[in-house]
């Protein structure tokens, strides 16, 4: 029996509820850091959320005028660009509150989809219980179903299509994506296709009208064509348009049909079968307006051994595993990092520091001086530029805080390497993890002034994502006055995005003793910041604001205890798991155990007893090629600790992160890791004990 719709009124957007959930969701995500939300307008409004969010209900009431998005300018390669977008925090709420009312119908008609066959931003189940979710502390706001980023669905996708390809039988496969999905979406056609789920005229209108305002680039709009890459809320409706797309492939008579977004994979047995379904899809997608892209459509035999996809480490354009922020004095410092995933052992970082520069170099050769790929069309069809970020970023977060804790220098013998990925056309994609890595290199001159050289080879409209890269990276060097007085003479006429970046160079880096300069850069940014439709930061940094969380805090169950602490409540377990399992625990004790705030305190008692004696020997044992698996009672031969059965397994249950952030390598080898019961069940539950840590096949 078909779920009955609710109407999707005005008043119904214009909910104050709805408009909370709309703004908890959008605060609560994890904001791409590179190309991040209006996070200021956001905080601002929620310094008085409730008088706010009643303002923004009357003028969605009285008739709601959208502002123009604010558009940066993304290299994909020096001749194609991705125009994202930036709404403003009123807009991005009203967005997300359409969205809501959209997904909390639309959901039981995706469930299936979600599922099986498509794998792009999957949506929580919990959205059918639209606002309801604020008042029931059984319930999760989250509009998305993955735990940290998207890139959880995108390993889902890459997973599914390597049993696919692996799967007997499967004999071809077609891929394929769309041509600037988002950006040639008509907004007449989307707008028909969601009405079915309760839209009614006014709210269409609405949606409509927004969208419009938001499309086009930098200088004009584009005629009732594209939705704005960037917010959450498109990545649903984009998937909610291509829906009719995913029914009726899964109907052909075809082994499996599967998508990411815009990436499409079909497999088959035969080829001629293939042949003859794959333009379907083709002229599906014309229907809707859109259309495959020539250049990455692609029917291929499989080889089961070159064809298996990777997981891509960095994704796209996505934040880089440590962020710059800058102290009052303008200091740069590292951010992100969390403490519970270094392991603070000098032997095995000194070991594992090595390692990721051997690994990292194994990808490269050199004649007379020319840094080379040794194999660029292997790497690039294996996506292993992904495996070579990953490498990079664990080599970044743990040198950085080697260098705090034991003195190391970073190595220098990987230089021209970077220089040589920043400096390859097809990877600009890949500058978020390239460019800020050279900030490790804060006292060597010569890199400082090369990094100032590729400014001036990039300053080209369509640079400006680069250009903020490159104005985050200087933050860590100390500039000559000639550097410091040409970013004076490019600052006036920088894009405005990249200007923020640049403000903080040069009020809190090149003349942050200069008070008159600073007045007359301040005059400047003031003047850029006048007509932007997003709210720029011109004295405190994002989270300095402070703003009270409790508008934000849900309901508690009636039975959980308010005043549970480390000391008194959760300690004296993990000290008693010392020497007991779980099972002997006592009715008082397993209800604090089966706690959700228990896997916090858990980690906290293993961080600060056994973590960095106990996972070091292991992660060097699992390094071993002829090393596939570590049961729970190898535990205390491998390590020479005598640890009781619980923390052996939570040992275990530990070593994928660590192993996934200090080993990225490992995905090179077309491995993972898994942890499975006697059974094989994967991902036991936390008391159960009899288990083991796999390197199987991806």
């Amino acid at each position: 029996m078909a779920k009955k719709l609710i109407p999707i009124t005005l008043d119904r957007i214009a909910d104050p509820d709805n408009l909370q959930l709309a703004l908890i969701r959008i605060y609560s995500s994890k904001p791409n850091k590179r190309i991040r939300n209006d996070r200021s307008g956001i905080n601002l409004i929620r310094e008085n959320i409730d008088t706010n969010l009643d303002k923004l209900s009357k003028e969605i009431i009285n008739g709601y005028k959208p502002s123009r998005s604010l558009k940066v300018y993304m290299p994909k390669s020096f001749i194609h660009t991705r125009v994202m977008s930036i709404l403003s925090a009123k807009d991005e709420i009203v967005y997300q509150a359409i969205i809501n009312l959209l997904a909390q119908n639309a959901y039981h008609n995706l469930e299936i989809l979600q599922k099986h066959n498509s794998y792009g931003h999957k949506i929580h189940p919990h959205v059918c219980y639209g606002t309801e979710v604020l008042h029931n502390a059984d319930h999760t706001t989250n509009f998305f179903d993955f735990n940290e980023t998207s890139f959880e669905n995108w390993e889902e996708f890459t997973e599914t299509t390597n049993q696919e390809i692996l799967r007997e039988g499967n004999n071809f496969k077609f891929e394929t994506d769309i041509t600037s999905f988002y950006d040639s979406i008509p907004l007449d056609q989307l707008l028909h296709a969601v009405s079915k789920y309760g839209l009614n005229k006014d709210s269409s209108n609405l949606l409509f009208h927004c969208l419009k305002q938001w499309t086009g680039n930098k200088k004009t709009l584009t005629c009732s064509v594209g939705i704005p890459t960037g917010p959450n809320a498109s990545a649903f409706i984009a998937n909610l348009y291509l829906m009719p797309v995913d029914l009726h492939m899964i109907r052909q008579p075809i082994k499996k049909y599967l998508r990411y977004v815009d990436d499409f994979r079909l497999f088959t047995n035969d080829r001629k079968e293939l042949e003859r379904v794959a333009p379907m899809l083709g002229i599906l997608l014309r229907g809707l307006g859109l259309s495959l892209k020539s250049s990455k459509t692609n029917v291929e035999e499989i080889d089961k051994k070159l064809t298996l996809a990777q997981y891509f480490g960095a994704d796209e354009y996505s934040e880089d595993a440590t962020s710059v922020y800058y102290d009052k004095n303008g200091k740069a410092y590292f951010i992100d990092y969390n403490p519970n995933y270094f392991l603070n052992n000098q032997e095995y970082q000194e070991k594992n520091l090595r390692n990721l520069i051997h690994d990292l170099k194994e990808f490269f050769s050199e004649e007379s001086g020319i840094i080379k790929f040794k194999d660029k069309e292997l790497l690039l069809k294996k996506k292993n530029d992904g495996v070579i970020s990953q490498i990079l970023t664990a080599y970044k977060v743990n040198i950085i805080q080697c260098m705090d804790n034991f003195g190391f220098e970073p190595d220098e013998s990987i230089i021209e390497i970077i220089f040589f990925l920043i400096n390859n056309k097809q990877l600009l994609h890949r500058s978020h993890v390239y460019i800020p890595f050279l900030g490790i290199y804060s006292n060597n001159i010569e890199i400082r002034n090369r990094i100032f050289e590729l400014l001036e080879k990039r300053m080209s409209e369509n640079m400006e994502w680069i250009r903020y890269l490159i104005y985050e990276t200087l933050m860590y060097f100390k500039l000559d006055q000639s550097q410091s007085e040409r970013l004076i003479e490019i600052f006036p006429n920088e894009e405005l995005w990249a200007s923020e970046k640049l403000h903080f160079l040069l009020t809190r880096n090149c003349f942050k003793d200069e008070e008159n300069k600073i007045l007359a850069i301040q005059d400047i940014w003031d003047e850029k910041c006048h007509s932007s439709p997003i709210n720029f930061y011109t004295g405190k940094e994002l989270d300095e604001i402070e703003v009270d969380d409790a508008v934000f805090q849900k309901p508690q169950k009636i039975d959980e205890k308010k005043s549970l602490t480390y000391e008194d409540d959760f300690k004296p377990i993990c000290v008693r798991l010392d020497s007991i399992n779980p099972d002997g625990l006592n009715e008082e004790e397993r209800e604090l155990f089966y706690n959700v705030k228990w896997a916090h305190h858990q980690s906290k008692y293993f961080s600060g007893n056994y973590r960095d004696q106990v996972l070091p020997p292991l992660i060097e044992y699992l390094r071993a090629d002829n090393h596939i698996c570590i049961h729970v009672d190898e535990v205390q031969e491998i390590t020479e600790l005598n640890l009781s059965p619980f923390w052996r397994a939570v040992s275990i249950r530990s070593l994928p992160v660590f192993i996934k952030r200090d080993y990225p390598q490992i995905v090179s080898k077309d491995l993972k890791v898994v942890i499975e019961d006697h059974k094989g069940n994967k991902n036991p539950k936390k008391d159960v004990l009899n288990i083991a840590i796999k390197k199987i096949p991806i």
